[in-house]
């Protein structure tokens, strides 16, 4: 018998209900998911963007200049910040309820069935969504890791890691050499593999048989999110997309907005940096915008969960 139709506050209860299980790490159980709704990844192409810090940025750059270049974009983001949509995006914009709603009629069934995590059916839903908005290219962020993430059952036709650096030690390894080696699996051989961290590249190329690349600098990205990270993001979001020989317009990122990165809000400066690494680069920008604007200055701090 088909199931009464979902509304929005269902969808929600039964995925948070789902996250009650914890989260699992393999690939497995989100390949079968794939499976039983058809092998919705076949409806489009891939690119794949992991990375200790900066790839929700990245990714969001990679969305714009995607568009530029004519094509219809979806992209996968973890974890929101007010709204369940925003981990869904259809030509940068936040996947609609019913949407939402439509696909979880799918999926979450499935889900259930199966045990799936909250991830991987959030996954799932937006590998549907985007199957059924037509999109040519998603730009999947990776959630944590990569090797065992479910964003990695896809085939990427290239792949960015941003950089490695120490975060979720318990789950990845007490190293950057182990972790490292959790993110290089994003990497295929013989399609581009970029990252933006020289610091980084010779322990990832240890990972992997495909060729690692450098991102170049680009000298004349003009964009309005602040840090000098922010440009190396850009930069290393170009450097994929010229080995992909895709043409775009540089001049998209001049309007580029994301929430919670170096965010005024009134008197009020946010940022989402979660772990040492990003918090250095988040001070260094806080920095520079302190001297753009003197003044008294009271900085705190805060953690999001």
């Amino acid at each position: 018998m088909r199931e009464k139709s979902l509304n929005y506050p269902d969808v929600l209860g039964r995925l948070y209900r789902l996250a009650r299980g914890g989260e699992k790490y393999g690939l497995d159980a989100t390949r079968a998911l794939n499976d039983q709704l058809s092998d919705p990844l076949s409806s489009y192409r891939s690119l794949l963007v992991g990375g200790t810090n900066g790839k929700g940025s990245t990714s969001a750059i990679l969305d714009a200049l995607l568009q530029s270049a004519g094509y219809r974009v979806g992209r996968f983001t973890s974890p929101h910040l007010i709204s369940f949509a925003e981990r869904i995006k259809i030509q940068g914009t936040s996947a609609s309820q019913s949407l939402i709603c439509e696909v979880a009629q799918k999926v979450l069934p499935l889900a259930e069935s199966n045990e799936n995590s909250f991830f991987e059916a959030t996954w799932a839903m937006a590998a549907e969504a985007f199957k059924r908005a037509q999109v040519d290219i998603v730009v999947w962020e990776v959630g944590l890791g990569g090797r065992l993430d479910s964003t990695n059952v896809c085939e990427p036709i290239g792949s960015i890691v941003t950089n490695v650096a120490l975060d979720h030690q318990s789950i990845l390894g007490s190293t950057r050499r182990a972790i490292a080696f959790e993110k290089a699996a994003i990497f295929r051989p013989g399609r581009p593999a970029v990252t933006g961290c020289a610091e980084s590249i010779n322990l990832l190329q240890e990972h992997t048989d495909a060729r690692v690349q450098l991102a170049e600098s680009q000298t004349a990205i003009k964009l309005p999110l602040r840090g000098a990270h922010q440009l190396k993001n850009a930069s290393t979001a170009c450097s994929l997309l010229d080995a992909l020989h895709i043409d775009y317009e540089l001049s998209v990122l001049q309007s580029l907005q994301e929430d919670g990165k170096m965010e005024q809000c009134g008197q009020v400066w946010v940022d989402t940096a979660h772990n040492p690494h990003a918090l250095v680069a988040s001070l260094q920008a806080l920095r520079k915008v302190m001297v753009e604007h003197p003044g008294d200055w009271v900085v705190g701090f805060g953690a999001m969960a």
